[in-house]
This record gives C-alpha cells, sequence and structure tokens, in this order.
C-alpha cells in the first residue's frame, strides 16, 4: 500500500515525498523488486544517479517483471 501512494505521490510529482515514501518501503521489505525499481525512478527524477543505479540494480537482482526489468535496464545503460 506504501508502495502504491509512493508512485502516485511521484507521478504527481512532489518527488521528495516520494522518495520518503519508498526508501520506507525498501527498508520494510527490501526482497521486493518493485520498490526498488519504483526508488530508482525517483532518485532518477530527483538527479540522485547513483542511487538510482544501485536501486535498478537490486530490482533487476530481485527478478523484477519483464516491462520494468526493460525500463531498468535502459535506464541502466542511460546512467553509465
Amino acid at each position: 500500500m506504501q508502495d502504491t501512494l509512493g508512485w502516485a505521490l511521484f507521478k504527481r510529482d512532489p518527488v521528495q515525498e516520494a522518495r520518503g515514501v519508498l526508501e520506507g518501503c525498501v527498508r520494510k521489505a527490501p526482497h521486493v523488486a518493485l520498490y526498488h525499481y519504483h526508488l530508482g525512478k525517483v532518485a532518477m527524477a530527483d538527479g540522485d544517479l547513483e542511487r538510482a543505479r544501485n536501486e535498478f540494480s537490486a530490482a533487476l537482482k530481485l527478478k523484477l517483471g519483464s516491462a520494468e526489468a526493460a525500463d531498468a535496464q535502459k535506464a541502466l545503460a542511460a546512467l553509465k
């Protein structure tokens, strides 16, 4: 539920608020790939490219769904 809130906040553009919510999700459930992916998107939008790389990499290691995985791989390639 918190991930949904964080993702909705990100889509509305208050990146800092979304980032806090999504960081909480990752702390509580570090095994959920989608949380890492969402946090990576927020970090990228916020200009924190190192964090974005780390979160996208974590999401891919945790077997992210195919559509998100393709996007995460594309983002990682752009961040190198």
